[in-house]
């Protein structure tokens, strides 16, 4: 059995006075225009119904207060997605932005040797941010262990998660597979196809 579990991104704050002034100036304020309902779901959706057709159990939860994203609430919802899922079952983990920095903080600091993880993929992932600190080095550590393969995906044209980032990713998990493309911004598209035959094929 094979279990996708897929965490979006969000924000995180080092205070509360920094979330408030973010509402304040940086919170986009937008008339409201119909979506396109391709890109409104996006690659994540697609490739839950992807993995989901192949047979795949699939969970793509909604993280509690994403603008303000607590790790400790987030752990919460990622450990009663875990218990559901049979000890027995190989599991793929996608995080995407701050998806990408909550994951590598729980797999450095959650004991998952009972578990069976075919790969760790960190989309333009950041780290460090509010309460999603980075590891210590032992917790990198960890998270190589723990998983038979790591991916880290990233574009060089991300405004919001620089390649500076997924290079400090990169030095500290060297084993890594780094996937480095010219174009994809914070990889806000319909399809994301190499990933998906990383994953899927």
């Amino acid at each position: 059995m094979k279990t996708l579990i897929i965490l979006h991104g969000g924000d995180s704050w080092n205070t509360q006075e920094a979330y408030v002034d973010f509402l304040r100036t940086g919170y986009r304020i937008e008339a409201y225009e119909p979506a396109d309902p391709i890109l409104a779901w996006g690659w994540k959706n697609a490739l839950c119904d992807k993995a989901y057709a192949r047979g795949w159990s699939v969970f793509f939860p909604a993280f509690p207060c994403k603008q303000n994203a607590k790790y400790a609430e987030w752990k919460i919802i990622l450990d009663r997605v875990l218990a559901t899922v049979p000890v027995d079952s190989e599991i793929t983990f996608v995080g995407h932005s701050l998806g990408g920095n909550f994951i590598i903080k729980y797999l450095a600091e959650t004991d998952v040797s009972d578990r069976k993880v075919s790969a760790v993929h960190l989309v333009a992932a950041c780290y460090g941010d509010g309460s999603f600190s980075e590891p210590a080095d032992e917790g990198w550590e960890r998270l190589s262990r723990c998983a038979d393969a790591v991916h880290i995906w990233q574009a060089k044209d991300d405004m919001i998660v620089p390649v500076a980032l997924s290079e400090h990713i990169r030095g500290k998990l060297p084993g890594a597979e780094y996937h480095l493309f010219e174009t994809g911004g914070h990889f806000r598209i319909a399809e994301f196809a190499e990933l998906e035959g990383e994953i899927i094929s």
